[in-house]
């Protein structure tokens, strides 16, 4: 797969300043054009407020110019009318762009999920890169590894194949990992139950790794491919830790099956992750490449 276009949209406020940074950085270790896309949705408020409103215009512009840098050249900027999920999705269509890149929330909210994120996530199309916006986040796309969550369960070899081509454009390495969790009712058992609980974890993670194996191999992945194996009571905060403990650039989600139960993951667990993980998350619509 080729990846000649990343769309990144903008609120212009200092939120937009992380997401422009990974933007930037990690269209250039694809080699990718860069379009980012400012979206208006405000209605006329009458001519009292047409001077505040040139004042506003003029403002937009100047932190456009700024978040262009001087990487300005090599980027393309769009201003559009209507809201920001419809516009990003449109733009996406027409100009054929691979990855979509916005946002997860407020400046300085480390728990916010904006609202423009949370829409993107129900409706995305297109494998859509969520960047933490609050202090302390690592944006920085400088040849960090991508950490890619297997579900054995879904077999979902077409999300895997992407990771495997976006990581050999990117010039990175991949590290699949699968979490284990163990059953909440092991914490009610008697003596003689809870003695093999610790046997029957061992079993667990063995055929989870026989089964991260196999699936790597049928993804195309090579011998030196990393594969963690990792026992949690909390997925998504286990996922963010590893992301942290490896530099990782990018940690990239499984695509999950066109079903209401999926619709529930991706507003449940993915939005979990993007809160944790302190660096960006990459979400593949629900039925990628089926």
């Amino acid at each position: 797969m080729t990846f000649k276009t990343v769309l990144a949209g903008l609120d212009l406020g200092r939120s937009s300043q992380p997401v422009a940074d990974f933007a930037r950085t990690f269209s250039e270790r694809l080699g990718a054009r860069l379009v980012f896309l400012h979206a208006e949705d405000e209605a006329p408020l009458g001519a009292d407020w047409v001077e505040l409103m040139y004042e506003a215009e003029r403002f937009r512009r100047e932190a456009a110019h700024r978040l262009m840098g001087e990487h300005g050249a090599k980027a393309t900027f769009v201003w559009r009318k209507g809201t920001p999920a419809a516009a990003l999705q449109e733009e996406a269509a027409e100009r054929s762009a691979e990855l979509i890149v916005v946002g997860t929330g407020a400046y300085g909210d480390e728990a916010a999920l904006g609202t423009i994120a949370q829409r993107m996530l129900r409706s995305i199309t297109l494998p859509l890169c969520l960047v933490p916006t609050h202090k302390g986040a690592h944006v920085a796309a400088h040849g960090g590894p991508i950490v890619a969550p297997v579900d054995l369960a879904s077999q979902d070899l077409a999300s895997l194949r992407f990771v495997r081509d976006l990581a050999a454009h990117a010039k990175v390495p991949v590290v699949l990992a699968h979490v284990v969790k163990p059953p909440k009712f092991a914490a009610y058992l008697g003596a003689e139950g809870a003695s093999r609980v610790p046997w029957l974890l061992r079993q667990m993670l063995d055929d989870a790794s026989t089964g991260l194996r196999t699936l790597a191999r049928e993804a195309g992945f090579d011998e030196h491919t990393t594969l963690r194996v990792l026992e949690s009571d909390d997925p998504a905060q286990a996922i963010a830790t590893l992301g942290r403990a490896v530099h990782a650039d990018l940690i990239a989600l499984p695509a999950h099956a066109k079903s209401a139960l999926a619709r529930l993951f991706v507003g449940s667990t993915t939005e979990a992750l993007a809160r944790t993980a302190d660096r960006p998350v990459l979400v593949f619509p629900p039925g990628f490449g089926e």
